[in-house]
């Protein structure tokens, strides 16, 4: 496959004999992370408290894979051409996508008679760069194993694949107390109870007594559980295995967007949960908040105008509402149903 790109509207096909390998595109149509959230993580409660107040994306590196013919001079005159500016304009005309990228190294060339292939990174400094909001728009059949912000990934012409309940309902980490190692005892000891400062008074009194009070330089809002440990969690990510395909326009429109409204702040109520996302998950029968974590390309190909997108999108799960429910489903997420249309309840290994 011939591609079609230009640079700053150079036709680099013509001018410089110069194509793109056609597996370039993986890193340019990828996402770019979310940047580092911040926010408290309490030892004593289930979860993150994350400041989402203003979430914003990263910056993202873009390897480029191009094919040359002729010689080292002329190796050398495409990435002169490449570094005559700091910061070009890029045309996949093939693809229909257009960015400007910023030329930071040449990692690795495979230099042979016939032809060469030069691989070039580039940083993309400007997510969703020119970008005007289009909803989704989908012919998919609704799904709704899989709602964000009540809008099931169905719409934006999403589907779900082998694999991602298993990463769903994969137990979350739990929250360590305090480790005390020593060179001159075996094994480890472990805080199985430690005190938990409960200024708001959010602790059960059954299962919990006060310690703050009876003990010198100890305030009143310090508690011990009455059990014989306390064991809390992380918060988790969760990896969606996404698929989209058809033609690109459409593609193009619903993927753009489901980047859109999943890094977008809202008005809330809270200020620090304005870019906080809405996730029900019908195999576990909850609803979760999360935040948009990253997102990885696994394959892209493109032919004939329609594109076949596959990508794994993760999530940060930090809070969640209502009792778990576990049903037995298939891999693709379908619920395994009785002859009499009931489901079927599972209690969970962890």
């Amino acid at each position: 496959m011939i591609t079609k790109l230009y640079i700053d509207g150079v036709n680099i096909l013509t001018t410089y004999n110069v194509t793109l390998a056609k597996d370039a595109y993986k890193t340019l149509v990828q996402w770019p992370e979310m940047k580092a959230v911040g926010g408290n993580d309490w030892q004593e409660m289930n979860g993150y408290e994350p400041d989402l107040s203003n979430p914003l994306l990263e910056s993202r590196t873009v390897t480029l894979k191009f094919i040359l013919k002729g010689t080292i001079a002329d190796i050398d005159g495409f990435y002169a051409f490449l570094g005559g500016k700091p910061v070009r304009s890029f045309t996949f005309q093939e693809i229909g996508r257009s960015c400007t990228l910023r030329l930071e190294s040449m990692p690795s060339i495979q230099y042979a008679r016939t032809f060469h292939i030069m691989q070039v990174q580039f940083a993309a400094d400007k997510p969703l760069e020119g970008y005007s909001y289009v909803a989704p728009s989908s012919s998919l059949p609704e799904k709704r194993d899989y709602v964000i912000d009540e809008v099931p990934l169905s719409g934006y012409g999403v589907r779900v694949l082998q694999g991602t309940i298993s990463s769903v309902i994969k137990g979350a980490e739990v929250k360590p107390l305090l480790i005390r190692k020593s060179s001159v005892i075996s094994g480890a000891t472990y805080d199985e109870n430690p005190l938990l400062n409960d200024a708001e008074d959010t602790f059960d009194s059954e299962e919990y007594e006060t310690i703050g009070g009876s003990v010198e330089g100890v305030s009143a809002n310090w508690k011990r559980s009455k059990a014989q440990g306390t064991v809390t969690y992380k918060g988790r990510d969760i990896t969606l295995n996404c698929l989209m395909r058809g033609a690109a326009s459409g593609v193009w429109q619903n993927y753009d967007a489901l980047l859109y409204n999943l890094s977008k702040s809202v008005v809330s109520a809270d200020p620090t949960l304005a870019g906080a996302r809405s996730i029900f998950i019908r195999a576990l029968g909850k609803t979760f908040k999360s935040f948009y974590k990253s997102q990885r390309v696994e394959e892209f190909l493109y032919r004939d105008g329609r594109i076949w997108l596959k990508f794994n999108l993760t999530l940060t799960l930090f809070e969640e509402e209502g009792s778990a429910s576990f049903f037995l489903a298939t891999e693709d997420g379908g619920f395994v149903i009785t002859e009499d249309g009931k489901l079927i309840p599972i209690i969970p290994a962890f």
